[in-house]
């Protein structure tokens, strides 16, 4: 179960994010559909739907991401961020699904 904190730290990222991305690639289109920051706040991973060429473009820019939301978002850390493609993260829920259902057996 996710702590009331952590998903207003999710949501909160999830909006700055949105906000990031929008300035640093103004002619890309790009929706947050996913963010999960662990709870020790230091990492997470944030799932985008947007072309594989705006998530090269993002990957070149980390660095310049991070920063902007470390301005934006006042925090004891700011979690290194991990961007990955929705499609990825379909993959994974269906991964652990079936890990899920290997165990039970």
């Amino acid at each position: 179960m996710v702590s009331n904190s952590i998903e207003q730290v999710n949501t909160s990222y999830k909006k700055a994010i949105a906000r990031v991305l929008t300035k640093t690639l103004p002619d890309s289109e790009i929706i947050v559909s996913s963010v999960l920051i662990n709870p020790d706040r230091r990492s997470g991973r944030v799932w985008l739907k947007t072309s594989p060429d705006s998530i090269q473009q993002i990957l070149s820019k980390r660095k310049e991401i991070q920063s902007m939301l470390t301005n934006l978002i006042k925090t004891k850390f700011t979690p290194k961020l991990e961007f990955l493609l929705e499609d990825d993260y379909l993959e994974q829920i269906d991964s652990l699904f079936n890990e899920i259902k290997h165990n039970e057996n």
